[in-house]
Parts: structure tokens; sequence; C-alpha cells
């Protein structure tokens, strides 16, 4: 298991479990939030190779939240000044580095390749400083003859509508009764896919749009869930962006 322990200056507290997981915790990875409190990501070893993610929300650790699973090893974390938690880690049947960002335990962008290298790619770290989300990492760019180097990536941090205003017209009302419908201009030619997720960070629709062409574009889903707060993520070929709304939907059932 994961255990937690924090130094009040005088001695270290007794270890609490964290991680409350029936299987092999190994490799914990930690940083704290604004309100100082601690949020772990670690490796898990039974039946196959997952990362899971927790936290301590002022009273207790919440359950664990799987991030990724079967080839999903060496995890790193990283909270914004949001406080919005960054979680990278190695998928390895793709040899990438992959990264998702969670608010508490609510999952807002799906997993995404972060190296894109075309090579080996291990051993991710991650920080966060005022502007940016910095990720370095290990890649093994001739890995028959032992060569290797260190890559760093980083991406800004911003509010949600100020990215899209910036990059593309993502426009989502913030009721929506039964249907959802939405408008979107890309700047350029790309596929684009549309994923609901609930308050949980379940994935509950993914919609392929099809590839689109540059300019304006409209579109509507029926939603067959039940009433309650969802983010939309609205994915392209080389960018994400994210939404949020609240459904008001009485039938019950899922997608």
């Amino acid at each position: 298991e994961v255990f937690y322990s924090r130094f009040d200056s005088i001695s270290w507290t007794p270890p609490v479990n964290a991680s409350r997981i029936v299987g092999g915790s190994v490799d914990p990875r930690i940083a704290t939030d604004s309100n100082n409190n601690p949020r772990v990501v670690w490796e898990e070893r039974k039946g196959g190779y997952s990362v899971y993610y927790t936290y301590f929300d002022g009273t207790d650790w919440v359950n664990a939240i799987k991030v990724d699973s079967f080839n999903a090893i060496t995890p790193d974390i990283t909270i914004d000044k949001e406080n919005k938690s960054y979680i990278a880690w190695v998928k390895t049947d793709l040899e990438e580095i992959f990264n998702a960002i969670y608010i508490d335990s609510t999952q807002i962008s799906p997993p995404e390749n972060a190296s894109n290298t075309d090579s080996f790619s291990a051993r991710p770290s991650i920080v966060t400083n005022s502007e940016y989300v910095h990720l370095v990492w290990l890649d093994f760019l001739e890995a028959t003859s032992g060569h290797s180097e260190i890559f760093h990536s980083r991406e800004e941090l911003s509010g949600i509508d100020e990215k899209e205003n910036n990059n593309i017209n993502f426009s989502l009302p913030s009721i929506i009764i039964k249907k959802l419908s939405f408008c979107f201009s890309l700047p350029e030619p790309s596929s684009v896919y549309v994923f609901l997720y609930d308050v949980a960070g379940k994935k509950v629709k993914e919609t392929p749009l099809g590839f689109k062409d540059k300019g304006n574009h409209n579109y509507s889903l029926s939603l067959n869930l039940p009433s309650g707060i969802y983010f939309a993520v609205l994915t392209t070929d080389t960018k994400i962006y994210r939404g949020k709304f609240i459904l008001l939907n009485h039938k019950k059932g899922g997608m």
C-alpha cells in the first residue's frame, strides 16, 4: 500500500493508508494544493500495470481513482494555481508519455499523448509555475546503440474561456434540456471528436464528428443521460478544448 505521513515541525504523524487497494501499490509521487492538502499518484501492479490517483479532501482520503490501466506505469503529479491536478505517466504499449487533468475527482480532459517522439519515452516528471505546466522525460532515441536524451515540453496555463477564445470558438450554453446544441470554429481543417464526462470523471459519451473544413460549424447531440453537471471536451488533430454545462433531462439511463 501507499502510506502518508507529514512532519509537523516536531515529529512525523502516524502513517495513514492513502491507497487502500488490495494489490501491489508502488512508486508514489506527491504534490500539495493551495489548501496544503496532499494529492498522490502511484503505480498499481495487480492484474497488469495501472495508474491511480487520490487526494485528502480536508477530512479523509477519497477512494482511489483509476487514471489509466493495463500498460500504465511511473506516474507523476503537479497542481496548478487553480488546483487542477496534472498527471503524467508512461503508456508502455505505445512507448509514449500521456497526461490527463483532474479537478478533484473529475477528469476534465481525456488522456492525451504528450511526448510524440516515435521512440521509447520513460520516467516523466511534471511541475507547474505561475504560467506553464512543464514536462520532462527520458527518451531512448536509438535503443540499440544506447543513445538517449532528456526532452522538455510545456503548455501555457489559462482558463477555459481564454484558451478557447485564443484558438477556437467552442460555444456551449450553460443549461441544456435533453439536447446539446453547440457551435465551433476551426482555424484549419481537422478531424473532430466530442467527449462527455460526468462529475465523477467517467466518460459517458463519445461522438466522432468526422473531418471538418476550416470555418464555422453547428452540431446537435441528443442526450439520454440523467440530469446533472457534465463536462464536454472537443478534440481536433492538434488541440483539446473544454466546456461545462448543466443537463436537465428527466429520463434515466446511459448513453
